[in-house]
C-alpha cells in the first residue's frame, strides 16, 4: 500500500507541476503543497490509516524510509523551484539545496505534530491544528524571503483540509 501511495503521490505532484510549467516560482511552490493536499483529500481512508501507522513509534524506521523515498522526488523539485524564485527575484536563499532540505525537514516536523494531535488526542483542537498550519506557512515565507502573504492561496485550503479530517 505504501508503494502505491508514494507512486500516486509522485504522479499527482508531477501532474500538478506539469500544469504549472510556465508558472512563476511561487505558483510552483503552491502547486507542490497542493499536490499533497489533493492526494490526502481524495484518499481519506488511506491517509488516516497511513497517519496512524506512521505515528506509531514502533514504525519509526519505516516512516524514515518512506520519507527518504518521497524526499528523493520532492527535493529536486523544491531546489529547482527555489532557484527559479531566486532568478525571478521573488525568493532569497544563499544555497537553494540547503534551503529546500530545511523546508522539507521543517514540514516533516509540522506533519509529525499534526499527526500526533490528530491521533493521540481524544478530540483534537481544530483551532490549534489550523494555527500550526498557518504559522508553518509564515515560516516558509520568511525562510525563503517571500513577500508576506505570498502563500495565502494555501491558507484557506489547508484550513479546510484540517477541518475535513477532524470533523469528517
Amino acid at each position: 500500500m505504501l508503494d502505491e501511495v508514494l507512486a500516486d503521490g509522485t504522479r499527482r505532484l508531477r501532474s500538478e507541476l506539469a500544469r504549472r510549467v510556465e508558472a512563476d516560482a511561487v505558483s510552483r511552490l503552491v502547486g507542490i503543497v497542493l499536490a499533497f493536499r489533493h492526494y490526502r483529500i481524495d484518499n481519506p481512508a488511506k491517509t488516516v490509516m497511513g497517519h496512524r501507522f506512521l505515528a506509531d513509534p514502533r514504525n519509526g524506521s519505516l516512516k524514515e524510509a518512506i520519507r527518504k523515498r518521497g524526499d528523493e522526488t520532492v527535493l529536486p523539485l523544491l531546489v529547482e523551484t527555489i532557484r527559479q524564485g531566486i532568478a525571478e527575484g521573488t525568493m532569497e536563499a544563499a544555497d537553494p539545496a540547503i534551503a529546500a532540505e530545511l523546508a522539507l525537514g521543517f514540514w516533516h516536523q509540522v506533519e509529525d505534530l499534526q499527526m500526533d494531535e490528530l491521533h493521540q488526542s481524544g478530540r483534537p483542537s481544530v483551532r490549534r491544528l489550523r494555527a500550526r498550519a498557518g504559522l508553518a506557512l509564515d515560516w516558509l515565507e520568511r525562510s525563503l524571503g517571500l513577500p508576506l502573504c505570498a502563500l495565502d492561496p494555501l491558507r484557506d485550503t489547508l484550513k479546510d483540509t484540517i477541518a475535513q479530517f477532524v470533523e469528517g
